[in-house]
């Protein structure tokens, strides 16, 4: 009895494991099978990369973003409350990283503190605390409004810079100088706005700097920017062109003129700007200022410029060496330089 228990308990452990080693089979053959079943994968087109390759097929132009505030802000976060831990400016607004002039933290509750050092008049607009205004329609009347509270001898500007795509655009870049005004006014809140009218740019750049008689250090707390369209304002800022400074005769210049001994040289020009101006040279290192006389041709074609006129330079060559050096300078600017040969 307890052999044929044995015995039909070794026959059953054999039985178990012929079904597993046909399970086991089984499930082979059905892998295999569907293996062989499954298609290949289908070749890519002609053109288009293989399989783990990446390749630029096209590109689609996106539109221009609409204003990021609902409210029709035309500047990318006028509040100041975007702001990354770590990041020196607030979102959409631009500055120098290595400024030695000014300093720009973030406020204890909201908006943005900015401190000069010291005077930053030489600055280049990039350099200043800005931000750039996308999609701006030519021939348009926009208005701009600030919330912002100055320290004591703190007194502030805003002005606003055509700015060009990078693809060159036609038309002069003018700008709206000071078109805001901040005036020395401890803890008190100030609301101020100024209308102005685009010119033929899509894009421009909207900047604070000291002005005035600021006193240093100074601080000014700005809250808010806010940039909008406008069908109507009583104070639209006029812009400033950018000056036009020109050679008349000799034409063409070249670095090097001869005159005569006994003879004069003269030398004749123009110039138009929004704001005065001054045409001086330097002979031999010593500086001169040029003369200036009317050129009815130039107020004619430049009506729109309130400082237009007609300058000239007059080398006696009685008081000239053999050879001479002459710079002819515009607001301290070099326009023209050669040397003068007396024979």
């Amino acid at each position: 009895m307890m052999r044929r228990t044995q015995q039909n308990l070794f026959l059953g452990i054999e039985k178990l494991r012929c079904q597993r080693w046909r399970t086991v089979l089984s499930i082979a053959i059905m892998v295999v099978g569907a293996s062989a079943c499954r298609e290949r994968p289908a070749q890519p087109a002609e053109g288009y990369p293989k399989p783990g390759e990446m390749r630029l097929v096209a590109v689609t132009p996106l539109e221009s973003p609409a204003p990021a505030s609902p409210d029709g802000n035309l500047i990318v976060n006028g509040d100041f409350r975007n702001w990354w831990a770590g990041v020196m400016y607030p979102e959409g607004f631009r500055g120098a990283e290595d400024s030695e002039v000014m300093r720009i933290t973030r406020g204890s509750e909201d908006g943005v503190i900015q401190e000069w050092l010291k005077d930053d008049t030489e600055e280049p607009v990039d350099r200043l605390f800005h931000t750039v205004v996308s999609g701006i329609r030519p021939d348009t009347l926009y208005l701009m409004e600030v919330e912002a509270v100055a320290s004591e001898g703190a007194m502030a500007g805003i002005s606003v810079y055509d700015w060009p795509d990078e693809e060159a655009e036609s038309g002069d870049l003018l700008e709206w100088p000071e078109i805001i005004q901040v005036q020395a006014a401890p803890g008190e809140k100030q609301t101020l706005s100024r209308a102005f009218r685009s010119g033929r740019h899509t894009r421009i750049a909207i900047a604070a700097h000291a002005s005035g008689n600021t006193e240093y250090p100074a601080m000014v707390k700005w809250i808010s920017w806010r940039l909008t369209e406008t069908d109507a304002a009583e104070d639209v800022a006029k812009p400033r062109r950018p000056p036009k400074f020109a050679l008349s005769q000799p034409r063409p210049w070249s670095d090097e003129l001869t005159v005569q001994s006994g003879e004069e040289l003269t030398i004749l020009g123009w110039y138009i700007a929004d704001m005065p101006s001054r045409v001086d040279y330097v002979l031999n290192g010593e500086r001169f200022d040029a003369e200036y006389y009317p050129r009815p041709d130039v107020d004619n074609n430049y009506p729109e410029y309130t400082y237009r006129s007609g300058w000239r330079v007059v080398l006696q060559t009685a008081v000239l060496a053999p050879s001479n050096t002459l710079s002819i300078r515009f607001n301290g600017e070099e326009r023209y330089s050669a040397t003068i040969l007396v024979e």
